[in-house]
C-alpha cells in the first residue's frame, strides 16, 4: 500500500486534533445548557472520532474531518443564533441597567416615566394605566405618560421605586394588579408588545394577572423568569439576598433559572433558589402572600430573617444579637401598627431585650 507523504499525515493530525478540541468545546457548551442528558451524546462523537483516528490514515480521514469541523461549524451557527434568541429574551434585562434611578436618599415612591419624568407617589397608592394610555393615581387623572417621541419604535419604559417603609399597587391596561413591596423596584413597558406582557422585578411582589392565551406574562429577575398565561402568585427577589422564591396561589407558572433549569409549579406550592440549588415544597400560602393585607404570618421563623423583614417594610435599622439569629417565631404581626409595638410583641414571646440608640434599633439576648 502506497505510503502517505509525511506533510499529508502532518495535515491529517492537524484536523483531528482540531476536531477533537473543537469537539470538547462544544460539548461543555452543552452541557451548561442541557446538564447530563447531552453527555451521552457528545461522548459518543468523541468515541467515533478517535476510532477513526486510530485507523490507517488515508485521504478519508482528511476527508471525514474536514466534514465533521463543517458539521461543527454549522452546529456552532445554529446554537449561536439559539444564544441570540436568549440574548433577545434578556433584552429587557440589559434595558433596566441602562435606566436612571431616583436618589437612593429618598424616602419616597417614585414613578419614573418613559420620557423622563419623575413624579413622587404617596404611601399606599393605586397607579392605574388605563386603554387610552392615560395614567390615573388613586383618584387624580394625570394624563398621557408615555414617551413624547411616538416615531421612536423602540420600546420604551416606566418604572416604580418603592423604597424601605413603603407600598403601592399598580393596575396594567391589561387587567393585571400587581401588589409592590417595600424595597422593591419594578420596571415595565409603556405599552405591552403584542406577544408577550413581561416586566423586571427586584423586590417583592404579589401578581393577579389577567389571562391572555395570546400573550404569555412574563416576570424577569437577575436569578430567574417566571412565565405565565393568567394566574396569581407571589415573587421575592431582592437582588441583595441570596435566596429567591415563587408561591403559586392559583394557575400555573413555569420557573427557569439563569442555568436553563425549567420547573413548573401547582398551586399551594413554592419555589425557592439559593445559588444554582432549586427546591420546591407545599406550603400555606397565605403565609407568604399577607403582606398585601398588612399582616406578616410567621411560622417557627428564625428571628434574624423576622428582624431582616421587619427592618426592610418599615425603613429602619435593626440589629439582631447573633446568639438569637436561629430563635423560632410563630404567630402574626399586624405591620399598619408601629414597629415598636411590633417589636415589643416579640419581646413578650422571645427572650430578648429591645433598645434604641438614635436610629438604630437592637435586639438582644436577656440576661
Amino acid at each position: 500500500m502506497d505510503k502517505i507523504p509525511s506533510d499529508k499525515k502532518e495535515s491529517n493530525k492537524i484536523f483531528v486534533d482540531f476536531g477533537e478540541r473543537y469537539i470538547e468545546t462544544y460539548k461543555a457548551y452543552e452541557l451548561l445548557r442541557y446538564q447530563e442528558d447531552k453527555e451521552k451524546v457528545w461522548a459518543k462523537i468523541k468515541a467515533d472520532v478517535n476510532h477513526t483516528n486510530k485507523k490507517k490514515p488515508s485521504a478519508k480521514i482528511f476527508y471525514a474531518i474536514s466534514a465533521a469541523a463543517c458539521f461543527l461549524l454549522l452546529l456552532g451557527g445554529y446554537y449561536m443564533l439559539i444564544g441570540r434568541m436568549d440574548s433577545i429574551n434578556d433584552k429587557m434585562i440589559l434595558d433596566v441597567t441602562c435606566m436612571p434611578l431616583p436618589d437612593s436618599l429618598s424616602n419616597e415612591i417614585v414613578l419614573i416615566t418613559s420620557s423622563n419624568k419623575t413624579l413622587n407617589v404617596e404611601d399606599n397608592s393605586h397607579i392605574s394605566y388605563q386603554q387610552d394610555g392615560t395614567v390615573r393615581i388613586n383618584s387624580q387623572k394625570l394624563g398621557d405618560l408615555s414617551s413624547n417621541n411616538k416615531r421612536n419604535k423602540k420600546q420604551s419604559f416606566n418604572q416604580i421605586v418603592v423604597p424601605k417603609g413603603k407600598r403601592t399597587q399598580v393596575s396594567f391596561a391589561d387587567g393585571t394588579i400587581i401588589h409592590i413591596n417595600a424595597g422593591s423596584r419594578v420596571v415595565y413597558p409603556s405599552v405591552f408588545s403584542k406577544d408577550k406582557r413581561e416586566i423586571y422585578v427586584d423586590g417583592e411582589v404579589f401578581l393577579n394577572v389577567k389571562k391572555d392565551s395570546l400573550r404569555p406574562f412574563i416576570v424577569s429577575t437577575d436569578k430567574m423568569n417566571i412565565q405565565v398565561l393568567g394566574t396569581s402568585f407571589n415573587v421575592c427577589a431582592y437582588k441583595a439576598d441570596n435566596e429567591c422564591s415563587v408561591v403559586l396561589v392559583s394557575g400555573k407558572v413555569e420557573v427557569e433559572t439563569k442555568t436553563k433549569q425549567k420547573i413548573g409549579l401547582s398551586p399551594d406550592y413554592m419555589l425557592s433558589l439559593n445559588g444554582s440549588s432549586v427546591t420546591t415544597k407545599k406550603v400555606s400560602v397565605s403565609n407568604y402572600i399577607s403582606w398585601t393585607q398588612g399582616i406578616m404570618t410567621l411560622n417557627a421563623e428564625p428571628l434574624d430573617c423576622v428582624l431582616s423583614r421587619l427592618s426592610r417594610y418599615y425603613g429602619e435599622k435593626i440589629i439582631c444579637d447573633t446568639l438569637l439569629s436561629t430563635v423560632p417565631i410563630s404567630g402574626k404581626l399586624d405591620l399598619r401598627a408601629e414597629l415598636k409595638d411590633v417589636i415589643n410583641i416579640i419581646a413578650e414571646t422571645a427572650p430578648v431585650n429591645i433598645s434604641r440608640n438614635e436610629d438604630i434599633i437592637y435586639v438582644e439576648k436577656k440576661k
